[in-house]
Order: structure tokens, then C-alpha cells, then sequence
């Protein structure tokens, strides 16, 4: 089933898609989504753009927007990953944490591990980058 509007979960919610706003304790889209997701948990199997704020965020899929949570972690992130912990395969834009690790990096890392695997120089403590 899919949702447009409002999705609140007392503890957990299970959907195809959702549009809006996402909120409870674990949210779990197997599809896309396209929202402000809040929860102590939030999944997404497919594509996501908007806000995952968390403790722990995970979008299988392409994720632009905004992650922030302890940890974040999605295949390709176009944004913005704020937390302990940021993981990605691949980086456009900024990431923001404690320890930030991606395969490939278009843009800045900010913390006090940064690894970009592919990158000219793979680790860094405090500024990483690859443009």
C-alpha cells in the first residue's frame, strides 16, 4: 500500500511508497519515498528524497536530501549525511560526522575519521575532499 499525506506508527509501519511525512518508532518503505521521515529507525528499499532524521537511517537505494541521525547510510547520497556515523558507496555533496566513509567522493567530508576509499588521499583526520 502506498501513503500520500500523513503515515504515524506507534511501533512499526511497513509501506510500498510514501509522500509526505513519515513518522513513528521504525519505518520501513519498500519502495520510494518522498518525505520528511522521523523515527528511531527508518528503512527505504528504493529511491528517497527529503529528511531521514534518526538514530539509525539506511536508504538502499539513490537518496537525495538530507540524513541525520547516528548513524546514516544509503548506496548513492546527492545531499547532506549529519550524524556519529556516515556511510555511503557513493558521495555528492557533504558529509558531516564523528567517522565518514564513502568509495567515492564529490565534495567535503568534516570530522575526526574521513575516509574516501577511491580518493587520492583515502583517510584524513578533520577536512577529506574530492571534487
Amino acid at each position: 500500500m502506498s501513503v500520500s499525506g500523513l503515515r504515524l506508527d506507534l511501533i512499526y509501519g511497513k509501506n510500498a511508497n510514501v509522500t509526505g511525512l513519515d513518522w513513528g518508532l521504525v519505518n520501513h518503505d519498500t519502495g520510494d519515498g518522498n518525505a520528511w521521515q522521523a523515527g528511531l529507525v527508518n528503512m527505504v528499499e528504493g529511491k528517497f528524497t527529503g529528511w531521514q532524521d534518526g538514530g539509525f537511517n539506511w536508504t538502499k537505494g539513490e537518496f537525495t536530501g538530507l540524513q541525520s541521525g547516528i548513524f546514516n547510510g544509503t548506496e548513492t547520497m546527492n545531499g547532506v549525511a549529519f550524524g556519529w556515523i556516515n556511510k555511503t558507496r557513493n558521495m555528492h555533496g557533504l558529509q558531516l560526522g564523528l567517522v565518514n566513509l564513502t568509495e567515492t567522493m564529490h565534495g567535503l567530508q568534516i570530522g575526526a575519521g574521513n575516509i574516501i576509499q577511491k580518493g587520492k588521499i583515502p583517510f584524513l583526520p578533520i577536512v577529506n575532499w574530492s571534487l
